[in-house]
């Protein structure tokens, strides 16, 4: 009779002689046993005397033996990969051993074998509590619910990094003091699926993915083995969610492999890591910092708090760079991650908006820039991280928005190839949760109308698009009449009075006190605006109620005067005009916010001609920077008629100088800058979004 013992313990015995037992032992995964065979007692009435013969198997596994010298054959392994059982048996006591009638020392006298309960370990933060916990997280690592299941997040790999700052980075854990055979090394394993998923080391540098050495498949972890202590590594993706990784379900496998000394697998762990989604802020989100160009700005953006101003680059509009997100990956973790617009003239800002020493992540969305064209709104009831406005002009962004499963639905209706630059920002700025700002001509119209009428026609006014149109140069401060009136070819303004008795509702005949009115123009008398079809010296004929005005009675010596091309075009009277083209914009995007009620704020804004296309020649005060706390930062037009109705109408505006620098270059105080800004992740966004995949 024989007994094997575990550790020392007697496990089993046979009951009788030339009987077998069996039974079950629970061996805990990660660690190591020792197994020897004893013997108990022989049958004395043996008639071929005594033997030690035996039979001893461990999950069914051993060697038979017929002699027990010459068939060692040094270290000899046996595995059961399906149990990850290992057994090291370099003296082959398990097995069948028989040699009939001898009578000696037993063979397995003072060997055993060692049992290695196979067990490789690697945690992810499962439970997103923000701690990798070793069983908390082990359960459904290896799949993805919406309640459960570990992310990565979004950094490229580029020439402008040298390493990552680890801070923020999902983590890996690596579980130390796990029973290890010699010789065994383990390695993780990522299949070409994920080929897009990068390890990283404990100090940032990439040690498993693109451009790096060993192989993008494998990393060998160096040991020493055995691990006695956890090893930390982190892990992000090359590429956000762009549809272009691998599978539409943008996730990763990552294996960690136990190997013997011939590479063989011997036992494996695997997770699945799904690609957080990048989420965009809406402008009323509070601001962390502002960035913006130093070789662009005057010194009063300067009074912007937060501002950090970037070493000078080529080109000064950063919102055109890039877009500041957020990918919230666990409760409490939240990274900051920039997106790289691919601007064709970014020169070095992304580099240093995102140094190799810094938190910032840097991914790319190829979009040839065009940030100014992407707008968020306010959280909305069925878009609790608000919906994304991307302008008709420049739809690329559409798709990269869309793979991030957020804020779907990406509203792509909103008209904005009327204007030269084609930015949502030109035409559309959210102040609160329910107001819009929005340029009207005609708000434009009706201040400088009210300033000529009073005798104010000389006050001025800041237009122009060109570089030479700059603040110092006196011709860029134009008067009110200069802006609004025609003149005759001598040059003078086509300016008259009502002679009496003045105009009814209905006439569609006027007297006035100069003959300076021609066929073809357009006449602005109160609220009216008038066509002329015919002159007589000083008797004028006109169609009434143009311009989409109502026809009313005028007094004598009512102003009167006809407007300027720069009107016209402005004012829905040529075709195209930037008015209808603006009554266009809110029709739509009144439409795709549905029954979401929200304020359209009409700020006074004259645009120039650019070709057929329309370019800002007042300060744009809609494209604006949204500063919450801080006010609404803004171009000073160079009107107090215009900065006062501002003022007026939107609240805590701090105006501010950069015309130089930005309006004479087709843009504002929002193309200039980029700022980052805090999401509220209360609760988790995955939470708030449980149909998210």
């Amino acid at each position: 009779r024989y007994a094997m013992k575990i550790n020392g313990s007697t496990f089993l015995t046979n009951a009788a002689f030339g009987t077998y037992a069996s039974s079950q032992f629970g061996f805990v995964r990660g660690c190591a046993y020792t197994v020897t065979v004893e013997h108990v007692a022989h049958n004395t009435n043996w008639a071929k005397g005594t033997d030690f013969d035996y039979y001893a198997l461990v999950d069914g596994w051993g060697k038979r033996l017929t002699n027990q010298v010459g068939d060692l054959t040094g270290d000899t392994w046996y595995t059961n990969a399906a149990k990850g059982l290992l057994i090291y048996d370099p003296d082959e006591i398990l097995g069948e051993y028989w040699t009939d009638g001898v009578t000696a020392t037993p063979y397995f006298s003072g060997k055993s074998a060692i049992l290695y309960a196979l067990k490789v370990d690697v945690d992810v933060d499962t439970d997103r509590d923000g701690v990798v916990e070793d069983t908390d997280d082990e359960s459904g690592e290896e799949a993805w619910t919406i309640n459960r299941g570990a992310f990565t997040i979004p950094a490229s790999v580029s020439s402008l990094y040298t390493n990552y700052n680890v801070t923020t980075l999902p983590t890996l854990v690596v579980r130390g003091g796990l029973a290890f055979p010699a010789g065994h090394k383990l390695r993780f394993f990522r299949p070409s699926s994920s080929s897009a998923l990068l390890l990283l080391d404990a100090v940032g540098t990439v040690v498993m993915g693109t451009n790096v050495v060993p192989s993008n498949t494998y990393y060998q972890i160096p040991g020493p083995y055995p691990l006695t202590n956890d090893l930390i590594y982190y892990n992000v993706s090359r590429v956000s969610r762009t549809g272009t990784i691998g599978s539409s379900a943008f996730e990763y496998q990552l294996g960690l492999q136990e190997i013997d000394s011939a590479t063989n697998v011997v036992c494996t762990d695997t997770v699945l890591l799904k690609v957080a989604p990048l989420i965009l802020p809406w402008d009323g989100d509070a601001v962390e910092s502002v960035y913006a160009d130093s070789n662009s700005v005057s010194a009063t953006i300067t009074n912007i708090p937060n501002l950090i101003l970037l070493p000078a680059t080529t080109y000064q509009f950063l919102q055109d760079y890039v877009k500041f997100t957020k990918a919230q990956f666990a409760d409490t973790n939240i990274a900051d991650i920039v997106v790289d617009l691919k601007d064709l003239n970014y020169g070095p800002f992304v580099k240093n908006i995102c140094p190799a020493t810094g938190e910032l992540r840097r991914v790319e969305w190829n979009v040839t820039g065009n940030g100014g064209n992407i707008i968020v709104t306010p959280p909305l009831a069925n878009a609790p991280y608000g919906k994304v406005i991307v302008g008709d002009k420049y739809p690329s962004a559409v798709p990269y928005i869309a793979a991030q499963g957020i804020q779907t639905n990406v509203i792509t209706t909103v008209p904005t190839s009327w204007l030269e630059m084609g930015h949502a920002d030109e035409g559309i700025s959210f102040v609160t949760s329910n107001k819009i700002l929005i340029p009207d001509p005609w708000t434009a119209a009706d201040i400088i109308h009210a300033a000529i009428t009073n005798g104010q026609g000389t006050n001025k006014i800041c237009f122009g698009i060109q570089p030479t149109d700059t603040w110092a140069n006196t011709n860029t401060h134009k008067s009110f009449l200069k802006l609004a009136v025609a003149t005759t070819a001598a040059g003078s303004f086509k300016t008259n009075v009502l002679s009496s008795p003045g105009m009814d509702a209905a006439t569609n005949t006027l007297s006035v006190s100069n003959a300076v009115f021609e066929v073809g123009d357009y006449l602005r008398v109160d609220s009216e605006v008038l066509k002329v079809t015919a002159t007589n010296a000083t008797t004028v004929t006109v169609l009434r109620a143009q311009a989409g005005t109502t026809g009313a009675a005028h007094t004598t010596a009512s102003p009167i005067y006809a407007l300027s091309d720069i009107m016209r075009w402005n004012l829905p009277i040529d075709t195209p005009s930037v008015h209808t083209n603006m009554v266009n914009v809110t029709n739509a995007l009144s439409a795709a916010l549905g029954s979401y009620a929200v304020t359209y704020v009409k700020l006074p804004v004259l645009f120039d001609k650019y070709g057929d296309h329309f370019v800002a020649g007042t300060a744009n005060a809609v494209n604006c920077l949204v500063y919450p706390g801080q006010g609404i930062f803004m171009q000073d037009t160079g009107s107090v008629d215009f900065n006062t109705y501002i003022s007026n109408h939107v609240s805590s505006v701090v105006f501010i100088n950069i015309w130089d620098g930005y309006h004479c270059w087709w843009g504002e105080v929002h193309c200039g800058t980029a700022t980052r800004r805090t999401i509220s992740f209360t609760p988790p966004w995955w939470q708030a979004l449980p149909g998210w995949q």
